[in-house]
């Protein structure tokens, strides 16, 4: 059996997205799994999908704005995403289940408005 080599495994590029896809992975199950969401819920798929449109306006807005500082802070604005999609869904968060952020917060102000 042939196998594939994975060429882009060493760009640090593509390192770079891998991780924050990984990161938006797990803390989004966190978030699922502390607000008593099945990740199987049909709903999810919508969500998904408003939640990517509204990261990717918002990412170039915080890249503009050098929001973006850490290695998790993309994590944490897609968090901020997904939270407000779910919200905009009609799909309640417990208070606590969202870390606040402001700097989070007024770019998703700007970019909704």
């Amino acid at each position: 059996m042939k196998q594939t080599v994975d060429s882009f495994a060493h760009d640090p590029h593509v390192q770079i997205l891998r991780q924050l896809f990984a990161d938006i992975e797990k803390a989004q199950s966190a978030l699922l799994a502390h607000a008593g969401i099945s990740p199987l819920d049909g709903r999810l798929r919508t969500i998904r999908n408003d939640a990517l449109r509204l990261f990717e306006r918002s990412w170039r807005t915080a890249m503009k704005r050098g929001i973006l500082h850490t290695d998790g802070d993309g994590s944490i604005l897609y968090l901020h995403c997904f939270a407000k999609a779910l919200t905009a869904r009609g799909l309640a968060l417990p208070p606590e289940a969202l870390t606040q952020r402001q700097d989070m917060e007024a770019i998703l102000s700007e970019v909704l408005s």
